[in-house]
């Protein structure tokens, strides 16, 4: 084989190459450009939960523990199923468990220096309802909510959490496997035109 056909074959292949790289990685760079756009959306607005809860006569909440999301705005509905006084009232202190041996003198204190959250009285006629609306806390975490009357028997627990989920899974994106064919191709190309330079070379 003489030096201009390998020169020929050898430029034919790069030139080659050069046409799958631009039609296979450019199209799928500009492809994948458009979910990055997309996800650049302003960020939406909390959004709204309603919870009920009953007070019972067997001294509890039911449910005694429920979610909210940072900033969300929650109605909440208390049910007095008791005839005679509960109260419900939620701590606003982060990740603080009340000392189940504070007298009703400590609690007020508490909660003068640390105003509830809510702070419903709900009387001692069984069957009434009684409904608020708050902001959830924009700081995660755990609140206490109690029952004023019965306390230590009587409590328990909002959490406050973020549903933005976890971290992605190990595996590579899409847009690090496009970079990583493109790096590949590149390489494929620059070595063509090695060997293009190499074949028009005299012979020594």
């Amino acid at each position: 084989m003489t030096p201009s056909t390998v020169s020929r074959g050898a430029i034919g292949s790069t030139l080659a190459l050069l046409l799958v790289a631009l039609v296979v990685f450019a199209p799928g760079a500009a492809a994948v450009s458009l979910p990055a756009m997309a996800a650049a959306q302003p960020a939406t607005t909390p959004g709204s939960v309603t919870i009920d809860i009953t007070a019972t006569a067997s001294i509890s909440f039911v449910p005694s523990s429920f979610t909210v999301s940072p900033g969300e705005s929650v109605t909440l509905v208390v049910t007095q199923a008791a005839n005679f006084d509960h109260t419900f009232t939620l701590s606003s202190v982060a990740n603080t468990t009340l000392p189940s041996t504070d007298t009703p003198s400590q609690l007020a204190a508490f909660f003068n220096a640390h105003p509830p959250l809510v702070n419903l009285s709900l009387g001692s006629t069984a069957g009434t309802q009684h409904t608020t609306t708050f902001t959830a806390p924009s700081s995660p975490g755990t609140y206490e909510f109690v029952c004023l009357i019965h306390f230590p028997q009587m409590t328990g627990v909002m959490t406050d959490t973020s549903s933005s989920g976890g971290g992605s899974g190990g595996g590579l994106s899409t847009t690090e496997l496009i970079a990583i064919g493109a790096g590949a191709a590149i390489v494929v190309i620059v070595a063509a035109v090695l060997v293009v330079r190499r074949s028009r070379r005299p012979p020594k």
